[in-house]
């Protein structure tokens, strides 16, 4: 058994070194590099290696200093979001969603994310006023999707905003082409 654990424990140790000989190769491409590709696929790999490694706060901060770098980079903000997400920080995790909402190639998406941060604001939180600053938003995105228009008149009604709800509901109603449809939002 004793043979088997030292097997085992060089193994390890083996993998470990790999690990760090990859990020010291990493970060010296990354120091000679000038080309942005080049050194962005450097901070991706030093990051992976990071996460292989179990170590989120590495990870963290190379995809931050990848973002300083492509600040557009669809994965890293996308992971940068799961590591705040995983890690409860609400404050970080919307900071990386404003970044992804402008990174955000439709409308459609950028509606999903500030959905997403209306989420984050009322539940972890508890900020009506900027959940609904998201929702204003995403309401802005898509001011015909039945979906954006419900969440925002449940969202209101739920947290007592009901001047801002009649409001809504007829902006919502003169621009229903139904007569019907616009009474029922009215009632």
């Amino acid at each position: 058994a004793v043979v088997e654990d030292r097997a085992e424990g060089e193994t390890l140790a083996a993998g470990l070194d790999d690990r760090a000989a990859e990020l010291e190769l990493s970060e010296r491409e990354l120091l000679l590099e000038p080309a942005i590709a080049v050194r962005v696929a450097a901070l991706h790999r030093i990051a992976g290696a990071h996460r292989a490694a179990g170590q989120r706060e590495g990870e963290a901060r190379t995809l931050l200093r990848l973002l300083g770098v492509h600040p557009n980079d669809g994965s890293a903000l996308d992971r940068l979001a799961a590591l705040y997400r995983e890690a409860g920080d609400a404050e970080r995790l919307l900071a990386v969603d404003e970044l992804r909402v402008t990174a955000a190639p439709d409308a459609l998406t950028r509606r999903q994310l500030l959905f997403e941060m209306a989420s984050v604001a009322r539940t972890w939180r508890s900020d009506d006023d900027r959940m609904l600053g998201y929702l204003g938003r995403a309401l802005s995105e898509g001011r015909e999707d039945a979906h954006v228009l419900d969440t925002v008149d449940a969202a209101l009604r739920e947290t007592g905003h009901d001047a801002e709800r009649v409001t809504h509901l007829e902006a919502r109603a003169a621009s229903t082409p139904d007569p019907a449809t616009a009474v029922g939002l009215l009632l």
